[in-house]
């Protein structure tokens, strides 16, 4: 049984091992079945390596996602919320309840969780907890709330940049409209507002510094044009300003619902606030509202030519090609502004707040309908087995997409997330290379059982004839063989694909002869045979220019062959073994060793600090 909504992955016994490791700078299978670098991403990859290695317990990965994944998410952005109102409010806990249910229950919170953006998730669940050690540095300057700070921001980070940048927006916005106390504490203790930046940034030098020196971009090409900009936009002015995520409540990307109007009622309670006081906590949080509700509409009126332009000059503005994680800041802004009205407001109506709550939870009631708990098809289970008991390397490519039961491991990834062809089934099908397919290692060619309803659509609904004439196509290629396949899985099998290492020579007179071991998905161990100066040693993945082959004398950097992947060029005649490393790793493990001192170092002071200055 599997808990299941867009980004949301399964994994099967069999290839969740693969990825208890340490941080890696190179993903084989994960999210690509070619390979590509994942520097970009490495810092979620690292908490879900950790929780991964839980499964050496017995836990199967349905737990650990709910355990460590969706569980935390949900309470931390309770607490988180909870805790912010009660620092700023000596109100009533139910107040703080409230704040709570706000920051935890809304459209936006609910279909990034249930549409598998854990990251996100995780990271937007205690940016009010970031927040708020960011204001008790400022009333109150100690090492101890430095600490504090900086690792709250620290771990914020791992989860997803992107949220860190907005909740440091949101910091800064806090430091203009209490100008006067941050002024006081820079010019009392000057380090207090560095240092937690400089320990949050030490936490994640494993990601950091191996982005910097490789020159590498998080963002990947194209995603930071304004067209893309434009077509993501998919909120609003009245979607953002009545807190109402633009794909509220199916979650189908693209696929953009009218205002309802029942939604108008959160602006109208939240903005109330200010006909009861104008005090610096309340301006606040009326500003990150609105900022949020400006930015979070992206392209659209009004104005929408100056969110353009910030997103095209401002640094950092080109992550955001998705502008609505910017509802952030309107949902902190909400989840303050809404209950300080309803305590003012039960002054005259006492049952404003019960009202309020019902209200809400009507409001949010269609997400549940939304939720799907499926149990994994056996056909999938047989295809597991089926290339689980094949033990030499292959890859499959599932077309016109990879299914989310579909197995992939380290030894048999999967690629079907347009590495290679984009577009339609009949496209895919139409641009298939039969030499292309062998240099890539792919042995089977799949097309999936769209046991969700998700693949093969027409006008967003299932259509069995997509799915026949996707078999169809694939059977009129004479160099790929029906091999049946499992239930509704139809296989296709390809010839004598090459190798994961392959040479390619223009000397025909002796055999040429690879032989390869895995150390870890960034390092090989590669023994050549009859190896003449000048041939090719091909090593098929995604090209980098950070992989290299290194002999006793010698040693090479990659350099692209054929459809984008790697080839060392020999340079000496003979018998001899090469290590293929990817660089980058030797940067994340250096990385790594600073990043755990300072985490432990700042835990051990916290838990010890005052035992070990009376020591």
């Amino acid at each position: 049984m599997t808990f299941l909504g867009g980004d949301f992955r399964f994994f099967y016994p069999e290839n969740i091992k693969d990825f208890i490791t340490l941080p890696l700078a190179w993903d084989s299978s994960l999210n690509t079945g070619i390979g590509h670098s994942q520097i970009g991403s490495l810092w979620i990859i690292s908490y879900f390596n950790l929780t991964v290695f839980l499964s050496k317990l017995g836990l199967n990965w349905n737990l650990i996602q709910l355990i460590f994944w969706v569980l935390p998410a949900i309470l931390l952005s309770f607490l988180s919320s909870f805790y912010l109102f009660k620092a700023l409010f000596n109100f009533k806990d139910r107040y703080s309840i409230l704040a709570g249910i706000i920051y935890t229950f809304n459209t936006y919170f609910l279909m990034i969780l249930t549409g598998g953006q854990l990251g996100v998730s995780l990271s937007y669940s205690i940016t009010p907890l970031v927040l708020l050690g960011f204001i008790k540095l400022v009333r109150n300057p100690s090492f101890k709330n430095v600490l504090i700070s900086g690792l709250t921001l620290g771990l914020q980070i791992i989860f997803d940049p992107r949220i860190v940048y907005i909740t440091l927006v949101a910091t800064f916005f806090y430091s203009v409209f209490n100008f006067s106390d941050i002024k006081r504490v820079i010019k009392n203790s000057p380090v207090f507002f560095t240092l937690p930046l400089v320990i949050a940034i030490l936490m994640n030098i494993f990601w950091i510094l191996p982005l910097i020196l490789t020159k590498s971009s998080p963002i990947p090409e194209g995603f930071n044009s304004a067209k893309s900009f434009e077509f993501f936009s998919f909120a609003d002015f009245s979607h953002s300003l009545s807190l109402l995520h633009p794909n509220w409540p199916e979650n189908i990307f693209g696929k953009i619902y009218f205002l309802d109007p029942k939604f108008l009622i959160l602006p109208l309670v939240a903005f109330s606030s200010l006909l009861f006081v104008k005090n610096k906590i309340i301006l606040y949080f009326s500003a990150l509202s609105l900022l949020g509700i400006f930015l979070a509409k992206g392209a659209n009126l009004p104005l929408g030519q100056i969110n353009t332009w910030l997103f095209q000059s401002l640094p950092g503005m080109s992550m955001f090609r998705d502008p609505t994680k910017w509802y952030l800041l309107i949902v902190l802004g909400y989840s303050i502004l809404i209950p300080y009205s309803l305590k003012k407001l039960s002054k005259y109506f006492k049952l404003a707040p019960i009202l309020f709550v019902l209200y809400f939870l009507y409001l949010i009631s269609p997400v549940f309908e939304q939720i799907k708990i499926s149990q994994v098809p056996q056909e999938y289970i047989q295809l597991k087995n089926f290339l689980d008991n094949q033990k030499t390397f292959s890859r499959t490519l599932w077309i016109p997409s990879w299914q989310r039961f579909g197995y992939f491991s380290n030894n048999h990834p999967a690629i079907g997330r347009e590495e290679v062809i984009r577009g339609n089934a009949k496209k895919q099908i139409a641009e298939l290379n039969e030499n292309l397919l062998k240099e890539l290692s792919i042995k089977y060619v799949i097309v999936p059982y769209d046991s969700q309803g998700e693949i093969f659509l027409k006008d967003r609904k299932y259509n069995d004839k997509e799915y026949e004439q996707t078999i169809g196509g694939l059977r009129k290629l004479s160099w790929l063989k029906d091999v049946g396949g499992f239930g509704k899985i139809h296989v296709f099998e390809l010839n004598s694909p090459k190798d994961h290492f392959f040479i390619e020579t223009s000397d025909k007179e002796k055999v040429k002869r690879v032989n390869y071991q895995i150390v870890k998905p960034t390092e090989y161990k590669v023994q050549v045979k009859n190896a003449k100066k000048g041939d090719l040693l091909v090593f098929s993945e995604g090209f980098d220019k950070n992989w290299t082959a290194e002999g006793s004398k010698f040693k090479v950097k990659s350099s692209k062959f054929g459809n984008n992947l790697n080839r060392f060029v020999l340079p000496e005649d003979g018998n001899y073994e090469l290590k293929v490393t990817y660089a980058p790793q030797k940067y994340v493990e250096a990385g790594l060793g600073i990043s755990l001192i300072v985490i432990l170092s700042s835990i051990i002071y916290l838990l010890f600090g005052k035992k070990l200055k009376k020591w």
